[in-house]
């Protein structure tokens, strides 16, 4: 079947049909997103609530970015968002209520993620749907459980019927869990910041000052009620501010969380029944090839310890990692549930908990009679907000351990109100960085910590590499993948928190494959190829 991306005419076509020019479901303009099954046009944000449908209910495909055959253009001519809309409404005549009230609630942040979910998988899981679906799959002579998974990973093998590995759902926390995680860190943000720290502190100084005024100066009758008053007020607003920011991002945290592509889990699965893989309490590690038998040497030259992008599933990161295995690396995710996030190290204690992977990955890896690996060195990484991880575990105390790092959509330095971090360049003389963005991320440009947080970062880093640098002692590595952006780097997206990443202009696979090579010539000491 031939394939191509849609024309401008054909996507001109597509937007013209009734209702198109607006998201399916939420009504946003600006639509480049489609879901196939059912012939609609969708907005970022409701592409990726369709994706965690799976393909049997909703076939998920870009208008800009995703090769089309003949056959699925005309399924979409033959679709459109309003007779859609007008189908699923004549089902039920109180479902136009009840979805205006739904998508109130999304816009003012009071629906939870996983409700959200569920709404949209009720609607598509409906009788009405499946009439549709089927209806609209006969007149354009296609079969409904035929679709791909959108983007999907070449190394990925169907799991045999006999397989018995399955991956359970990870529950997210409710937003009151996340709060009482989120109020510390929205604590520590204020405290932290010099500017904020000092509004903070003069607010308190007027309002106590004002309270010592009135008690002195004022009518007696009024002071007795007043004074407390303004004490009151002078705790009050500040702690209902912070109140305010931690509840925002406890609500980031729940209803933004990036599920893995069901490709992703279909690899991890795979990986897992053939002895390539496990699952831990503590991480998913990946295994290098090796001799068919248990008796065979269980030994990498390379180790990389690897932290999720915050709120990134980690099974997302199953199909780079098994790349980077297949190249030799010993790979090891670690589990981040159920926050997917560390928002303090005062409460996660760095070292200890990589010293732990490290010697689950080793040790527990064997009780299948797998035999014992033994890693020649270890790395450490992390993709965004992992990152950040990596850097403070590598540049406070793991140095000695740790002598490389690997850094995937990173743009700032660690936060002193997250992760306090020493500089890495002073920490130790001989560690090498590897850091890899891409062009399109505009989450890696826009960074919170300001227009100059990668010129700070490149001068925490050890020095940048030379042409000439073949030795990697205590050099940085800064690789550009043209076309590539921020979540390029898993099987996961479209990523829209905590702010819009852009298109790729490449495919998933090249991404990862650019990335996956360069790391592994990192990794195990290839440094001229870094340069070619």
């Amino acid at each position: 079947m031939t394939t191509s991306p849609l024309t401008p005419s054909q996507q001109s076509q597509l937007l013209s049909l009734p209702g198109n020019s607006v998201c399916a479901e939420c009504s946003t303009p600006n639509t480049s997103w489609s879901s196939l099954t059912y012939g609609i046009t969708l907005c970022l944000d409701c592409a990726g609530l369709h994706r965690g449908l799976g393909v049997h209910l909703s076939f998920v495909r870009s208008l800009t970015m995703d090769d089309w055959s003949e056959a699925q253009f005309q399924q979409m001519m033959r679709g459109g968002n309003e007779r859609w809309n007008q189908a699923w409404k004549e089902g039920d005549a109180t479902l136009e209520f009840r979805e205006r009230q739904f998508w109130k609630a999304v816009k003012e942040g009071t629906m939870e993620r996983n409700d959200m979910v569920a709404h949209v998988r009720s609607k598509y899981e409906s009788d009405v749907a499946r009439r549709y679906r089927d209806m609209l799959a006969l007149k354009a002579g296609t079969n409904t459980t035929s679709y791909g998974d959108g983007d999907t990973c070449s190394s990925a093998v169907s799991p045999q019927p006999n397989h018995v590995v399955s991956l359970p759902v990870e529950e997210p926390p409710t937003i009151q869990q996340a709060y009482q995680e989120t109020w510390p860190f929205a604590l520590a943000l204020v405290t932290t910041n010099s500017k904020n720290l000092t509004s903070l502190l003069m607010w308190v100084i007027c309002g106590f000052g004002l309270a010592s005024w009135v008690n002195k100066h004022g009518p007696l009758s009024y002071a007795k009620w007043l004074v407390p008053g303004i004490i009151g007020a002078t705790a009050f607003v500040p702690y209902y501010f912070i109140s305010k920011m931690a509840s925002g991002f406890a609500a980031g945290w729940v209803n933004h969380r990036q599920e893995a592509f069901k490709s992703a889990r279909n690899l991890l699965v795979e990986l897992i029944s053939n002895n390539r893989a496990k699952r831990l309490s503590t991480c998913d590690v990946y295994y290098p090839k090796c001799g068919p038998n248990a008796t065979d040497e269980k030994k990498a030259r390379a180790g990389l310890i690897f932290y999720p992008g915050a709120l990134v599933d980690r099974t997302a990161y199953a199909p780079i990692a098994s790349k980077l295995a297949e190249a030799g690396v010993f790979v090891v995710v670690a589990n981040m549930e159920p926050f997917r996030v560390v928002i303090s190290l005062k409460s996660y204690n760095l070292k200890e908990k990589v010293m732990r992977m490290i010697s689950d990955a080793l040790l527990l890896g064997a009780e299948d009679g797998g035999g014992l690996w033994q890693v020649d060195e270890w790395a450490i990484g992390g993709h965004s907000m992992g990152g950040h991880l990596a850097i403070a575990a590598c540049a406070n105390e793991m140095s000695s351990t740790l002598k490389k790092v690997v850094l995937w959509g990173v743009g700032s330095y660690p936060t002193p109100s997250m992760y306090p971090s020493k500089v890495l360049k002073d920490s130790t003389s001989d560690v090498d960085v590897l850091l890899i963005n891409g062009s399109n991320d505009t989450i890696v440009k826009n960074s919170y910590s300001g227009k100059n947080a990668m010129e700070l970062l490149e001068a925490k880093l050890p020095p940048r590499a030379g042409s000439d640098s073949v030795s990697g002692k205590g050099c940085t590595f800064y690789i550009t993948i043209e076309g590539g952006n921020h979540s390029g780097c898993a099987h996961y997206g479209p990523q829209t928190y905590p702010r819009r990443d852009a298109d790729r202009t490449i495919t998933l696979e090249e991404q990862q494959i650019q990335t996956a090579k360069f790391t592994a010539d990192f990794l195990l000491g290839n440094y001229s190829k870094l340069h070619s």
